[in-house]
C-alpha cells in the first residue's frame, strides 16, 4: 500500500489491527511499518536509476 505520510500509514495500520481485535477478539499480533525505495527515488543525471548503498543499510 502507498500513504502520502507517515502519519497515513500508522492510522491505516492501526485500523487493520482494530479490525482483527474487532471480529476475533483473542487475536494477538503485531504489525511494522517499513518506507520502501524503488528505483524512481533516485534517478541519474543520464536518465536511468541507481539505488543509494545508504538507503539499503536504512531499517
Amino acid at each position: 500500500m502507498e500513504f502520502a505520510t507517515k502519519a497515513a500509514a500508522v492510522e491505516s495500520a492501526r485500523e487493520f489491527m482494530e479490525l482483527h481485535r474487532g471480529y476475533w477478539p483473542a487475536w494477538e499480533g503485531e504489525t511494522e511499518i517499513r518506507q520502501m525505495f524503488g528505483p524512481e527515488d533516485y534517478p541519474m543525471e543520464d536518465g536511468g536509476f541507481r539505488l543509494k548503498p545508504e538507503s539499503l543499510a536504512q531499517e
